[in-house]
């Protein structure tokens, strides 16, 4: 019902969640969820908007370098066409 219980700590005062299959752990001074299965403490607020904002970081990082790699590539074409025009004029054939 909507009556409190008090739950028990399992080992090492961890607080085990089966219905969330997570633990609540003392981390320093914070209590955070545990992921057992993951191996890892969820992450918080803060950490989480830190990541996605490290994660939009790479990828505007990864779209700079694409579209370098995407206008040297275009100048090396430019300067294969007029080496190609170069050497056809030199046999003294249109390109």
């Amino acid at each position: 019902g909507g009556a409190y219980e008090a739950v028990a700590p399992a080992s090492e005062g961890r607080f085990e969640s089966e219905a969330l299959g997570l633990e609540l752990r003392l981390r320093g001074r914070e209590l955070r969820f545990f992921d057992p299965g993951a191996g890892g403490y969820l992450r918080t607020l803060d950490e989480e908007a830190e990541a996605a904002a490290s994660a939009e970081a790479e990828a505007a990082a990864a779209r700079e370098r694409a579209a370098a790699a995407e206008r040297r590539a275009e100048a090396a074409e430019r300067r294969a066409e007029a080496a190609e025009q170069a050497l056809a004029a030199l046999r003294g054939k249109p390109a």
